[in-house]
């Protein structure tokens, strides 16, 4: 009885363990896809980024030759505003 109790637990023990590392395969899957996700998405705000500073930029170089303050409204609209 204790010879085939100690090998029942043995074959626990393996089938656990297997199903851990089966557990660990699929996190490290999860955690390269979510890091790579992560990579293009910063990417994509740099990008973002870049393009709003951009945008900004040419707004302020045409409000100093204009002599008008162009402004963005928090709906997207541009508006010219003359000096007072």
């Amino acid at each position: 009885m204790d010879r085939a109790f100690r090998r029942l637990v043995h074959r626990l023990h393996a089938a656990e363990l297997e199903h851990l590392r089966r557990v660990v395969a699929e996190q490290q899957a999860e955690i390269e896809r979510l890091q790579q996700e992560t990579e293009h998405l910063q990417r994509e705000a740099s990008w973002a980024d870049d393009r709003a500073q951009m945008f900004q930029d040419a707004l302020h170089a045409m409000s100093a030759d204009t002599d008008t303050s162009i402004c963005l409204t928090p709906e997207g609209a541009l508006v010219a505003l003359a000096p007072a």
